[in-house]
């Protein structure tokens, strides 16, 4: 089976008209708890996580008055099914010629030509399965393909610049915690 969690609090924060920021003073202010505010924002990404701080998720949803179904939208797939589903993304001349190039590459390297192709495949097999998997995804929230699209590249580039934000910090901080040491020799 498959299982993907994708967080839904960017979509309750906008709803309630509460920011990240906010809603971390009200769960400190309400419960106490010390809240990092990238707990908060991964969260709010439209990209399935792995783990969560299930306290903070229960403050929050306790605050914006919803529960943590509503919080989180599970998306379990059985094995069998998606094996199905995704065995029909290229058609039947790509998927026999991905087969035979995977045979290939099991039995002897490819050739540059063969590799070449090969990326081909998978790349457009790549294309294929996200288009795919945007328009299951904005059927189940009800939205068009356009406005999933376009949240989905927003939440992306929301988290590449979390993401950047995070290494600037961190070679900051390396830096500082450098001259500390130096000044203390």
């Amino acid at each position: 089976m498959s299982v993907a969690v994708y967080p839904r609090l960017a979509q309750l924060l906008e709803r309630s008209h509460v920011t990240v920021a906010e809603l971390g003073r009200r769960i400190e202010d309400r419960y106490g708890l010390t809240v990092n505010p990238k707990t908060l924002y991964r969260l709010t990404q439209a990209a399935p996580i792995q783990r969560a701080d299930l306290e903070i998720a229960g403050a929050a949803a306790a605050i914006l008055g919803v529960g943590l179904d509503d919080l989180f939208t599970v998306d379990a797939v059985s094995v069998d099914a998606h094996d199905e589903e995704d065995s029909r993304i290229l058609g039947p001349a790509d998927s026999r010629r991905m087969a035979e190039l995977i045979d290939r590459q099991a039995r002897r390297l490819l050739t540059e030509p063969e590799w070449i192709e090969m990326e081909g495949l998978v790349a457009k097999y790549g294309q294929l399965l996200h288009e795919r998997r945007l328009r299951e995804r904005a059927g189940r929230r009800g939205v068009s393909l356009d406005q999933e699209r376009r949240e989905t590249e927003a939440h992306l580039a929301q988290a590449l610049d979390n993401w950047a934000a995070d290494e600037v910090e961190a070679r900051q901080q390396a830096l500082v915690e450098r001259a500390v040491e130096q000044h203390a020799r």
